[in-house]
């Protein structure tokens, strides 16, 4: 951390739950953080046994600093980065058929600089950014995506994923503000969950009961008289 040459410090405090969740998934894994700011999602990633882990970012200072965190910490070793526009950078690695298990994205609310293909808007940029992202994602992977823009609304829709809000989960206890930043698991489903969930969706699953119940009205017995329970017109127990 720097507390005195740059207007940030190098480390978003708010996100030590989710740098503790990676870090605890990481293991085996080829992990990818995007806009990776000072590494410290690929840090603790190679702290929790990451396979390789890759690190993508504009700033080549914030690059360099990441790298500074790497040897600090002695975890230089199949670590990469490279300094380049996030959305460029996904297009070229999908092409090259790269393939992560992990992948965490925490970008901007807004960026216009002038090394980036345009501009770029969290909230209108978001589904094709992490449509880009299931390009390169595994067969079993799952992203992070994070932000902190006020009033941010999820919009990407991601047929064959399942999404879930687990913002309170990566907010410290000790955060004054609960709403710091949102925060999504966007996870593959597999093509057998994805089948039964389409089925489900469409009412094609047959409704199963153990029992057939006759409805009250139509519940009386030989002689005519009416049931006084719900089981069977020809019940005992009247």
């Amino acid at each position: 951390m720097d507390l005195e040459t740059y207007v940030d410090t190098g480390l978003f405090l708010d996100h030590r739950p989710l740098r503790s969740r990676v870090r605890a998934l990481a293991d085996g894994k080829a992990v990818l953080n995007l806009f990776s700011y000072t590494g410290s999602f690929s840090v603790f990633a190679a702290a929790g046994g990451a396979r390789a882990t890759t690190s993508v970012d504009l700033s080549n200072t914030y690059l360099e600093w990441a790298r500074r965190n790497f040897a600090l910490n002695g975890l230089s070793e199949n670590s990469t980065d490279s300094a380049e526009d996030v959305r460029r950078w996904l297009e070229m690695a999908r092409e090259a058929g790269e393939r992560f298990d992990l992948i965490v994205v925490d970008p901007p609310v807004f960026s216009n600089s002038k090394r980036m293909d345009g501009v770029f808007d969290v909230q209108r940029d978001h589904r094709a950014l992490l449509l880009a992202c299931a390009g390169v994602l595994a067969a079993d992977g799952e992203i992070y995506f994070s932000t902190n823009l006020r009033g941010f609304r999820f919009e990407a829709t991601m047929p064959g994923f399942d999404v879930s809000d687990i913002s309170l989960k990566t907010i410290p206890e000790d955060f004054r503000n609960q709403s710091i930043h949102r925060c999504w698991r966007i996870a593959r489903i597999s093509r057998s969950e994805h089948a039964r969930s389409a089925k489900r969706a469409s009412g094609d699953d047959p409704v199963i009961s153990d029992r057939r119940l006759t409805p009250r009205r139509d519940l009386r017995d030989r002689r005519g008289r009416r049931a006084a329970c719900g089981c069977a017109a020809d019940c005992r127990r009247r």
